[in-house]
């Protein structure tokens, strides 16, 4: 039945990472709206950004 388990670590290789992720999400949300008024001129940052949150979330979600 081991075959069928799936082995987390290569998501996250401690808890200790998950919720870096976690606080990682939280910090760049923040940051994301900062750019609200400014989207003009950081386009590229702000999506950049919300391109390594998402990741971020499906990586935390998934685990």
């Amino acid at each position: 039945m081991d075959r069928y388990k799936w082995d987390l670590r290569k998501i996250f290789k401690n808890e200790k990472e998950f919720f870096d992720a976690i606080d990682k999400i939280k910090e760049n949300v923040k940051n994301i709206i900062k750019y609200k008024g400014k989207i003009k001129e950081n386009l590229y940052s702000l999506l950049e950004l919300q391109s390594q949150t998402d990741l971020l979330i499906d990586k935390v979600y998934v685990y």
